[in-house]
């Protein structure tokens, strides 16, 4: 008897179930012929950038109250979010060698098969922007001349949308 009522429970939900999707496609033929237009989900506003000082580095930069900021060991900011981060030094600084395009070429080269590779030539530097397989897949690195000290952004994040978030904070570095 359990078993009957079970499967007779089961069998309802599954024509509920059947009854609505129907429902719901006719509900939208109804509203196509009668040339409404479904409502589209407007995106949240993006968030304000504030000019924030960098503590490690004689600089500011545009971040909205979603990052999260730390020291780099190399003398530097990180700066992260839930689905990437980036980091920026002095090129050159802590006895590391001064990366130059062609080096970050390199590097991009050794990272494996890279796609949509997007090089952008800046007044005071250059960029680099590519998608290789991986758990962060977008990465970019920016070098940049600024008050005469060379600086250096390495990005990376799980979207194109992460990707260019991290972007947008290196090239508004400024002293």
């Amino acid at each position: 008897m359990n078993f009957a009522a079970s499967l007779a429970c089961v069998l309802a939900l599954v024509a509920c179930g059947k009854s609505a999707d129907k429902a719901d496609k006719k509900s939208a033929e109804t509203e196509n012929k009668t040339g409404k237009q479904p409502v589209e989900e407007k995106a949240a506003p993006a968030a304000a950038l504030k000019a924030t000082k960098l503590p490690e580095l004689p600089l500011q930069a545009d971040l909205d109250p979603g990052w999260k900021m730390s020291s780099d060991p190399m003398g530097g900011n990180d700066f992260t979010w839930v689905t990437g981060g980036v980091s920026i030094q002095k090129n050159g600084g802590s006895g590391i060698k001064k990366e130059t395009l062609d080096d970050d070429k390199a590097l991009m080269a050794q990272a494996g098969k890279a796609v949509d590779v997007r090089e952008e030539k800046l007044a005071d530097g250059w960029l680099l922007a590519y998608k290789v397989p991986g758990v962060l897949p977008m990465h970019a690195l920016m070098g940049r001349e600024i008050s005469g000290q060379s600086y250096r952004c390495v990005i990376d994040g799980e979207q194109p949308a992460d990707q260019q978030r991290g972007i947008d904070v290196c090239k508004s570095l400024r002293p």
